[in-house]
Protein backbone atom coordinates (compact mmCIF):
# COMPACT_ATOMS: atom_id res chain seq x y z
CA UNK A 1 0.00 0.00 0.00
CA UNK A 2 1.09 3.45 -1.12
CA UNK A 3 0.25 6.32 1.18
CA UNK A 4 0.35 10.23 1.85
CA UNK A 5 2.33 10.16 5.07
CA UNK A 6 2.02 12.56 8.42
CA UNK A 7 5.61 14.65 8.46
CA UNK A 8 5.15 14.35 12.18
CA UNK A 9 5.74 10.57 11.99
CA UNK A 10 7.48 9.68 9.20
CA UNK A 11 10.53 12.01 8.42
CA UNK A 12 10.86 13.64 4.74
CA UNK A 13 14.28 11.63 4.75
CA UNK A 14 12.16 8.60 4.62
CA UNK A 15 9.89 9.27 1.88
CA UNK A 16 12.53 11.04 -0.36
CA UNK A 17 10.49 14.65 0.33
CA UNK A 18 7.78 13.11 -1.78
CA UNK A 19 5.26 12.90 1.02
CA UNK A 20 4.56 9.46 0.43
CA UNK A 21 5.44 6.09 1.56
CA UNK A 22 5.08 2.24 1.00
CA UNK A 23 3.64 0.36 3.97
CA UNK A 24 3.60 -3.38 4.69
CA UNK A 25 0.99 -4.55 7.52
CA UNK A 26 2.24 -8.32 8.54
CA UNK A 27 -0.02 -10.72 9.06
CA UNK A 28 1.99 -12.20 11.94
CA UNK A 29 0.78 -12.20 15.70
CA UNK A 30 4.16 -10.83 16.51
CA UNK A 31 4.84 -8.70 14.66
CA UNK A 32 1.84 -6.91 15.09
CA UNK A 33 2.54 -7.02 18.74
CA UNK A 34 6.10 -5.64 18.05
CA UNK A 35 4.75 -2.79 16.18
CA UNK A 36 1.29 -2.01 18.29
CA UNK A 37 4.26 -1.95 21.18
CA UNK A 38 6.49 0.58 19.33
CA UNK A 39 3.74 2.56 19.22
CA UNK A 40 4.74 3.98 15.51
CA UNK A 41 6.09 2.22 12.40
CA UNK A 42 8.38 0.07 12.54
CA UNK A 43 11.00 0.61 9.21
CA UNK A 44 13.38 -2.47 8.65
CA UNK A 45 15.80 -3.58 6.06
CA UNK A 46 15.94 -6.85 4.64
CA UNK A 47 17.43 -9.49 6.64
CA UNK A 48 20.36 -10.59 4.63
CA UNK A 49 23.23 -8.92 3.94
CA UNK A 50 24.20 -7.70 0.41
CA UNK A 51 25.08 -10.15 -1.68
CA UNK A 52 23.75 -13.43 0.43
CA UNK A 53 20.33 -15.04 -0.38
CA UNK A 54 17.40 -14.43 1.06
CA UNK A 55 17.08 -15.89 4.78
CA UNK A 56 14.23 -18.51 4.87
CA UNK A 57 14.92 -19.07 8.99
CA UNK A 58 15.94 -16.98 12.03
CA UNK A 59 18.67 -19.20 12.26
CA UNK A 60 19.92 -18.36 8.86
CA UNK A 61 19.91 -14.30 10.02
CA UNK A 62 21.31 -14.58 12.87
CA UNK A 63 24.38 -16.83 11.18
CA UNK A 64 24.91 -14.04 9.05
CA UNK A 65 25.05 -11.18 11.65
CA UNK A 66 26.91 -13.59 14.00
CA UNK A 67 29.54 -10.45 14.30
CA UNK A 68 26.98 -7.23 13.99
CA UNK A 69 24.98 -6.21 17.35
CA UNK A 70 21.12 -7.36 15.51
CA UNK A 71 18.62 -8.85 17.47
CA UNK A 72 16.23 -11.37 15.71
CA UNK A 73 13.03 -11.71 16.41
CA UNK A 74 11.73 -15.38 15.76
CA UNK A 75 8.26 -15.63 15.45
CA UNK A 76 7.98 -19.30 14.26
Amino acid sequence: MVAKSNPEIIPDLVTAGTGFVGVRIPNHEVAIKLIQAAGKPIAAPSANKFGHVSPTKAEHVAKDFKDDKVFVLDGG
